[in-house]
């Protein structure tokens, strides 16, 4: 009987055991080249409608400011996506691996009368927030980052 942690990973899949067929080659890398495809895009904007302007209008104040802050700019965005894949990962472990979460959900959408509801809410409240916090901690700090670099390009 497979367990619990090998169901999850045929779900989401694991970087470590990565399957050999040829459509999961391709759905790992289409998301790649569009990723790849999204931030070249931002950087090709940012080069011609941005530093090109700047260079030629001979504002090397402001265009410093932006070289300077376009990769923090980047860097929050990228770290703000890595903590939304965390939170959505680990929200799916959970729903698929914590068989004390799954029955304390049951309790509550049943509404048992034997069952203290109110228990189990709040239970289910603690999980949620225990399982949340590694990705918001990523998120918050993606969001600071790049509100960082927003105000440096705006200098």
């Amino acid at each position: 009987m497979r367990s619990e942690r090998e169901r999850l990973l045929d779900i989401i899949g694991s970087p470590m055991r990565p399957k050999r067929n040829l459509s999961n080659k391709i759905a790992i890398v289409i998301p790649w080249l569009l990723l790849i495809a999204f931030i070249a895009s931002i950087v090709w904007s940012f080069w011609f409608e941005t530093l090109q302007p700047l260079i030629r209008a001979g504002d090397r104040r402001t265009a410093t400011f932006n070289l300077i802050g376009f990769p923090i700019l980047l860097t929050g965005m990228i770290i703000f996506v890595y903590g939304g894949w965390i939170f959505v990962l680990d929200t799916l472990r959970l729903f698929s691996g914590d068989k004390a979460f799954v029955r304390s959900v049951e309790i509550v959408r049943e509404k048992s009368p034997g069952k203290d509801v109110k228990s189990a809410r709040l239970e289910n409240v603690r999980t949620l927030w225990r399982t949340w916090q590694r990705g918001l901690r990523w998120l918050g700090f993606g969001a600071g980052v790049f509100i960082i670099g927003g105000i440096i390009i705006n200098m």
